[in-house]
């Protein structure tokens, strides 16, 4: 569990890099999560928990959403908040929110499950949201479907997120019952820096050795070289987005 926590709490000395290789998420998953908590004229208030430098956030303020961006890392939330200005920001956990009772629509995290603990974070989100209110689970994972994308990721090796959905999804604790699931196939324009920042903003490059972090380097330096990638050009990363929501009970 101290490996755990050290490696949740490791983005934030990369900050600028997670937020340079990291993607955005498709607005057909932010939209879809919304949905039950889209009332005609009204702007939901929107709780994004684990938001990080903001990945999640300008989605959901660009889908009209009344957002207030938590994170338990100073250092991503002002990269946040020169990312996306104006927002509102917290320190806090999944388990442990800065907000009252009843005061959200919908709480909504953004690959950020798999670092919570799942019955301490459903019974806090549940705290925090309306009766009716939506929890909005979303991830990007890496689609190896080319022989490329393929290499790149036996590279970055497993992941949280990669280990959810092979265990069948994220685990939700009551109030709260099974989530729907939807998915989206997509790419995300890559150029040799995205993708160098993807890699060493990932928690096993950070925490890694300075022996292990050059080896991945130099698997990453193979693998773009043997595609021909000059700097500045870019090549179309696949991605599977998973989405999930649950309504909590009225």
């Amino acid at each position: 569990m101290a490996d755990q926590d050290a490696r949740a709490m490791s983005f934030g000395s990369v900050a600028a890099l997670y937020e340079q290789g990291r993607p955005e998420y498709p607005s057909a998953a932010i939209e879809w999560m919304l949905e039950p908590v889209r009332t005609a004229g009204a702007s939901p208030r929107v709780l994004d928990v684990g938001a990080g430098t903001g990945k999640l956030t300008r989605g959901l303020v660009a889908a009209g959403s009344r957002v207030t961006a938590v994170d338990p890392d100073a250092q991503m939330l002002a990269q946040l908040r020169a990312s996306v200005p104006g927002v509102p920001t917290g320190i806090g956990t999944a388990e442990s929110l800065p907000c009252a009772d009843a005061s959200a629509d919908a709480v909504v995290l953004g690959q950020a499950w798999h670092w919570v603990d799942p019955v301490l974070a459903s019974r806090e989100i549940a705290r925090v949201l309306r009766p009716g209110g939506v929890l909005g689970l979303v991830w990007n994972l890496r689609d190896p479907r080319t022989a490329w994308a393929a290499e790149l990721e036996a590279l970055v090796r497993s992941s949280g997120s990669r280990d959810t959905m092979a265990a069948g999804g994220p685990r939700l604790e009551p109030p709260f019952g099974a989530p729907e699931h939807a998915s989206w196939a997509w790419e995300h324009p890559a150029t040799r820096a995205t993708l160098a920042g993807m890699l060493r903003s990932r928690s096993f490059y950070i925490t890694g050795s300075p022996a292990e972090r050059a080896e991945l380097d130099a698997g990453l330096v193979r693998i773009l070289d043997g595609l021909g990638l000059s700097d500045g050009e870019s090549i179309g990363m696949p991605y599977v987005t998973h989405a999930f929501r649950a309504i909590l009970p009225g």
